[in-house]
């Protein structure tokens, strides 16, 4: 029997944030052990290769000018994302409108090699999230993501929620190479946990990644958007309860610099979060809609 007033036991918002981690650590370990392999192929092709030509002055002098470009290009912090103003709360049994301060926040970050996290903070105080990585001097992997959420339990005991979100955002990343690997990524998005009334995980009912930018290779770019559209639409229930995010990420990864070969990454992400929209349908306003759309 379903419980419309039953509030969740234990400490959700404790696992819903290690479940967080765990999933992005996880990622991040795999992806250093792809890169590791990658690496290691990359070197095997260029050392013969450069042996044969590191006598020739030339070619270390236009392989160093190269060099000290690319690292010259280490991004600076993007600027303030703008605050738009916002209307007032509301709540009501079907339609929620969440306004900072959130009900929660994260944040994450994992390096490897020379690699750097300039910035990591998430505040749910005011909505703002910034993340900025360097893959290094010498060659590494940076991640940082951060997020803020909010709980939700329906009130039906079947139905569908829609949630909605246009946070400001500003971005600037560059990837520079010379004969070697490089990757640079940055993303924002909705996460949903479903959680048992006790606060057990189920599953990520969204998993939202839209990519503000995805390179593989020699590149830069950055852009400012004052209203970026987030939508997402899943089935509920009020056996569950879910926990709404809004989350940025952004990856550095490169080689650091050889003689002859050399690659680096680095990006930066601000975003506003002013509000995070919850519309929840029943499951007998859906069926009672779809009768009147197909009457004759």
């Amino acid at each position: 029997m379903s419980n419309n007033n039953a509030t969740p036991s234990g400490t959700p918002t404790g696992k819903s944030q290690i479940h967080l981690t765990r999933l992005f650590q996880d990622a991040f370990d795999k992806r250093q052990a792809d890169r590791k392999e990658f690496i290691e192929e990359t070197e095997a092709t260029f050392r013969p290769f450069g042996k044969l030509v590191q006598g020739d002055p030339d070619i270390a002098k236009a392989a160093e000018l190269a060099r000290k470009r690319a690292t010259s290009h280490v991004p600076k912090p993007a600027a303030e994302p703008v605050k738009r103003k916002v209307r007032s709360q509301k709540v009501s049994a079907e339609d929620v409108t969440r306004v900072a301060p959130f009900d929660w926040n994260w944040t994450w970050s994992a390096t490897s090699g020379s690699a750097q996290i300039f910035i990591k903070s998430a505040d749910q105080n005011t909505g703002n999230l910034s993340g900025q990585t360097y893959s290094g001097d010498n060659g590494g992997a940076g991640s940082v993501a951060c997020a803020v959420g909010v709980f939700y339990q329906p009130t039906a005991a079947n139905g569908l929620l829609d949630i909605s979100a246009i946070p400001s955002i500003s971005w600037w990343y560059n990837a520079s190479q010379l004969f070697d690997g490089v990757h640079s990524r940055g993303f924002i998005g909705f996460y949903v946990g479903e959680y048992t009334l006790e606060g057990d995980f189920v599953q990520a009912v969204v998993d939202q990644q839209i990519n503000l930018w995805d390179v593989s290779s020699h590149s830069s770019n950055s852009a400012t958007n004052s209203g970026f559209p987030l939508l997402a639409t899943f089935p509920v229930d009020n056996n569950h309860f879910y926990e709404v995010w809004v989350w940025a990420r952004n990856d550095s990864e490169g080689v650091g610099g050889g003689f002859l070969n050399f690659s680096y990454s680095g990006g930066v992400t601000t975003v506003n979060v002013p509000e995070i929209s919850i519309f929840e349908y029943s499951s007998q306003a859906i069926s009672i809609a779809t009768m009147l759309f197909w009457q004759p």
